[in-house]
């Protein structure tokens, strides 16, 4: 396909018009340095617009994934620099992390204040309040949690793996592990039998 065939399926008519005008002056050498600029700047752009047609079409094939993503990063020849550049900024750290406010606790600080202070998921818990959960214990914890639901209702059964057919309370471990407590004594607290 020739270079204005391309350029009148891309353009508007208006701009292949412009294009033809400005390419029969520029071959006559009665261009003006400015047409001469627009002339460049209107080829550039029916470069990149047949860019991302062709990209578009010589991508079609990925269609109905064939092709493992694995295959895909192999073929394209991608660094592991490059990827996990790409991972980073698409995916970054935290941005799917909801924060939920779950429990609130009082404790006393280091200048004998008494301090309230919210628990919520994916947030950080002060030095003084772990300190306080820790001595509190589980079921005193448990009784303070006002979104029970939270933990409870959020439950998967994998198929395989170690925990095939074992319900999976997901917020029960991540919460368990971040506070410091047992898994089991954290769901016998809650009212889950194993």
């Amino acid at each position: 396909m020739s270079f204005l065939d391309n350029a009148k399926e891309v353009l508007t008519e208006e701009e292949f018009t412009k294009l033809q005008e400005l390419q029969t002056k520029s071959s006559d050498f009665e261009a003006t340095p400015d047409e001469e600029k627009n002339l460049l700047g209107l080829k550039n752009s029916v470069r990149e617009k047949i860019a991302q047609r062709d990209k578009a079409k010589n991508l079609s094939f990925l269609n109905g994934k064939v092709y493992t993503i694995a295959e895909i990063i192999t073929a394209g020849g991608y660094s592991d620099e490059e990827i996990k550049k790409y991972y980073s900024e698409k995916f970054p750290r935290g941005a799917n992390t909801e924060v939920r406010q779950y429990a609130t606790i009082k404790f006393k600080d280091k200048d004998g204040k008494e301090v309230e202070e919210a628990i919520k998921t994916g947030e950080r818990i002060s030095k003084g309040a772990k300190e306080a959960i820790k001595k509190m214990g589980v079921a005193k914890f448990v009784e303070l949690i006002t979104d029970k639901a939270y933990f409870i209702d959020h439950v998967s059964t994998p198929t395989v793996g170690i925990m095939a057919n074992k319900k999976v309370y997901k917020h029960i471990n991540e919460q368990a592990k971040r506070l410091e407590f047992d898994v089991e004594k954290f769901k016998q607290a809650l009212g889950i039998k194993a």
